[in-house]
C-alpha cells in the first residue's frame, strides 16, 4: 500500500478513522495494525495503480519511487480513497452529500492518472516532457541519397528546406 493507518490518521479525524475501522460500538483499539484500514489502503492502492497503468504515463516502479512532496501526494490520494471506502462502511453517519463529495473527488484523482495526465512531479515525467528539437544536418542529408538529390532540377535545394543554421553553407 502506499500509505499506512498512521498516514490515515494524519489525514483524517483519529476517532472518525477508528470508529470506521470497528465492527463494534467500541473504536478500534489498535489502529495502526487495523486488518480493516490495511485492506482498505491497499485496495485503494490497487485502484491507483489500475488508473495509472491505463494512463500509461506512470509504470508501478515509477510510482514506488516517489520521494519528497510526491510521494506525500502519493500517500494523500491513497488515504483519501481509502477514507471514502471506509465512509461507506457507515452509510447512515455521514449524509449522502459528505459522502458523494468525497467520492467524487477521489475519482476525480483515479480519471487524472487514467488519463495520463502528469500530477506526480518525477525525474522520469520531467525528462519526458522536454522535447528534443535537434535534427540532421546537410552533412546527413548528403548521404541519404535520396529523391530530391538525385532529381535536382526538379526540387529546391536543400538550404532552403532544412531550419536556419542547418544548411550547408548557402
Amino acid at each position: 500500500a502506499y500509505a499506512a493507518p498512521s498516514d490515515l490518521i494524519l489525514f483524517y479525524d483519529a476517532a472518525d478513522v477508528s470508529d470506521m475501522c470497528s465492527d463494534n460500538d467500541a473504536p478500534c483499539a489498535d489502529m495502526p495494525a487495523s486488518p480493516i484500514a490495511l485492506a482498505h489502503l491497499s485496495a485503494a492502492s490497487g485502484r491507483i495503480n489500475a488508473a495509472a497503468l491505463a494512463g500509461g504515463l506512470y509504470t508501478l516502479a515509477d510510482l514506488a519511487a516517489l520521494t519528497g512532496d510526491a510521494a506525500e501526494w502519493l500517500t494523500k490520494i491513497c488515504c483519501d480513497i481509502a477514507y471514502c471506502t471506509l465512509v461507506t462502511r457507515r452509510p447512515g453517519k455521514y449524509s449522502e452529500e459528505v459522502v458523494s463529495r468525497l467520492l467524487a473527488q477521489a475519482e476525480d484523482y483515479l480519471e487524472l492518472l487514467r488519463s495520463g495526465k502528469n500530477i506526480f512531479s518525477s525525474p522520469a515525467t520531467a525528462e519526458a516532457s522536454v522535447v528534443d528539437v535537434d535534427g540532421p544536418n546537410a552533412l546527413t542529408y548528403n548521404t541519404l541519397n535520396l529523391l530530391p538529390d538525385r532529381t535536382r532540377n526538379f526540387y529546391p535545394r536543400r538550404a532552403s528546406r532544412l531550419p536556419l543554421g542547418r544548411g550547408d553553407g548557402y
